[in-house]
């Protein structure tokens, strides 16, 4: 049975980015983080969990595309994966950035930035209701047109959907074995009809490589319009600056990029090559003080099981890890014919 109609005129897929705004029914997530003076310890809770879920989702593409660095030349099916996965976290924060959620599945996250049909922002996290409408490309470009005055990245928002879409596809593909099986490294007995497996998997890594490192441009562009100091679009109404709030999201990043490196202080050099390849508009984060600023306060503000859960799941994680360890041990030191196998 077909939905009723909205009393504020909203379709599906939402086109018009300013239905976000007239109707919280409709896209309660894009409400669900704005700012009101009306009750300002939420708000303020909420400013803060937000730009943490953010530094999150950035670290993440970041550090997926330093692993993706790192294992380039030695083992590219791998590092075709973590490339892959550095865009999908790009792509995540781009709608985060700009709605407050996104959809989980990938094909849905790259349906909702190339094509008119749109794709619904589902994300589920404790307290934060799922959007009941699509949202397509157009509102998205309409929006960065009109409220963040840059045509250039409204113009590649369909683009880089389209770059993901057959990143997408590609990467049911890269792994060794199904290559092998497609391809028994030389299939055809002409000379074009032969494919060489680690080639192409040196070209699979190469490409995925390049894509990430593509978004991961976009969006520290991206991030620049949503924290900008004149109107910032995350954060609007609230005290803080989006200089600040910039602030507080790059020392999250900081800090993690610094546990990352075995818990050492990372020199220059360190933060220089996760940050290869990206604008000098991030690398100058690192030049400027960040340990004071007015969004500081936020820290303490937020609850870290923002995440749905992320804890219960890597306990769980933990927990079945232990469960291999103990099937292991069972099988490598039982009686009778399973100890065999290990000898």
């Amino acid at each position: 049975m077909p939905a009723p109609p909205c009393p504020n005129g909203c379709v599906d897929p939402c086109a018009d980015w300013h239905d976000w705004e007239r109707c919280p029914d409709c896209h309660a997530p894009f409400h669900f983080w704005r700012w009101t003076e009306r009750n300002a310890h939420t708000a303020k809770k909420r400013l803060g969990e937000r730009v943490y879920i953010c530094a999150c989702l950035l670290w993440t593409a970041l550090h997926d595309r330093r692993l993706g660095q790192r294992l380039l030349q030695q083992h590219p099916n791998w590092s075709a994966v973590c490339n892959y996965y550095s865009m999908v976290h790009g792509l995540r924060l781009l709608w985060f950035l700009i709605y407050g959620s996104y959809p989980t599945g990938h094909a849905q996250l790259a349906q909702g930035l190339r094509g008119r049909h749109g794709a619904k922002a589902n994300w589920e996290m404790d307290r934060l209701p799922e959007g009941s409408k699509r949202l397509s490309v157009v509102a998205f470009q309409s929006l960065l047109r009109q409220e963040f005055n840059a045509p250039m990245l409204a113009d590649h928002v369909s683009l880089l959907g389209d770059m993901f879409e057959s990143a997408r596809i590609l990467r049911n593909d890269s792994n060794y074995e199904s290559l092998i099986l497609a391809h028994q490294y030389f299939h055809g007995a002409e000379e074009a009809d032969r494919v060489h497996v680690p080639d192409e998997m040196a070209r699979t890594a190469d490409v995925m490589s390049k894509a990430s490192q593509l978004v991961l441009r976009y969006m520290t562009q991206i991030v620049g319009c949503v924290f900008r100091n004149d109107r910032p679009w995350v954060g609007l109404g609230s005290p803080y600056s989006g200089a600040d709030l910039k602030a507080l999201l790059w020392g999250y990043i900081r800090d993690k990029i610094r546990g990352a490196n075995d818990r050492q202080e990372p020199s220059p050099a360190v933060l220089a090559e996760w940050l290869q390849g990206l604008p000098q508009t991030m690398n100058d984060m690192t030049e400027t003080e960040l340990g004071v600023h007015n969004a500081h306060e936020l820290i303490g503000c937020i609850e870290y099981g923002v995440f749905g859960g992320k804890r219960i799941l890597m306990m769980e994680f933990r927990g079945k890890v232990r469960e291999l360890e103990r099937a292991v041990g069972d099988a490598a030191n039982g009686g009778g014919s399973p100890s065999q196998l290990f000898s």
